[in-house]
């Protein structure tokens, strides 16, 4: 004898868990669905038997990601993938990185440059300040009040120790000091050898016992007196030259 199983022919009827024991199997011959009780804690009646349709599809069932609601999704790697119309516009709303704007478009700008000074021939007003240069610093620097100061304040000195000596470049405005007890020859170099701008001027001083005689071939030294040594023993005086290839000794000498 067969399993005969609670039916019913009913189209779209189910039964409730009073319709049936646990375990037990009924079937819905007109819907062709198959129903079983179980309890895991919760007494429920179950269809059970295979999907009779996914999506709305029945039979041999092939999904298309439309039939999920997945029709505007794509494999599409993170890296690849397109921008969205809100994120474009957004960024449509933003400047470059790197760009440009006009005077005009800087609120205030304009009124700030206006209040600085121009680079070409600046008028300053207050008490404008700059780096100072060191003293006798011979550049395009800018001569503050403090490297005045240092330069026609103070002579430095350029110590000179043996029986002769030419005049360099660097003694314009210095002091050069003769040291020796036998007699010392100082040359004034050319203009050809060494360039010193007219009008320089250097002090020279017989600081030892040696007598210091002035002297340079091709230059003409004018001197009070025609006298080109100096005095003696702390004696000085000054160089300072008037044209090319001429300069005029003055302060205590004697022949």
């Amino acid at each position: 004898m067969g399993i005969r199983l609670k039916r019913s022919a009913v189209a779209g009827k189910a039964p409730q868990t009073t319709d049936l024991e646990l375990g037990e199997l009924a079937v819905n011959t007109y819907d062709g669905r198959l129903y079983l009780r179980r309890n895991d804690g919760t007494d429920a009646v179950l269809e059970v038997g295979p999907v009779r349709s996914v999506a709305g599809k029945t039979g041999a069932v092939t999904l298309a990601k439309a039939d999920v609601g997945l029709g505007d999704v794509d494999n599409t790697p993170d890296a690849a993938k397109p921008v969205s119309t809100a994120t474009q516009a957004a960024l449509d709303g933003k400047a470059n990185t790197a760009h440009g704007h006009a005077i005009a478009d800087v609120t205030g700008l304009q009124t700030a440059l206006d209040a600085k000074a121009p680079l070409t021939s600046p008028a300053l007003t207050g008490t404008p300040t700059a780096p100072s240069a060191a003293a006798y610093a011979d550049s395009t620097q800018i001569a503050t009040t403090a490297h005045v100061h240092d330069t026609v304040t103070t002579v430095p000195e350029n110590p000179q120790t043996g029986t002769s000596y030419t005049l360099a470049l660097s003694d314009a405005g210095r002091m050069v000091t003769l040291n020796n007890a036998s007699a010392i020859t100082l040359t004034i170099p050319t203009e050809a050898v060494v360039a010193f701008p007219v009008d320089t001027r250097i002090d020279i001083l017989q600081y030892g016992l040696g007598q210091v005689t002035v002297g340079g071939a091709g230059v003409t030294i004018r001197s009070s007196g025609g006298r080109l040594k100096l005095g003696g023993q702390y004696a000085a005086a000054t160089l300072w030259k008037k044209d090319a290839n001429e300069w005029v000794l003055i302060g205590d000498t004697s022949l």
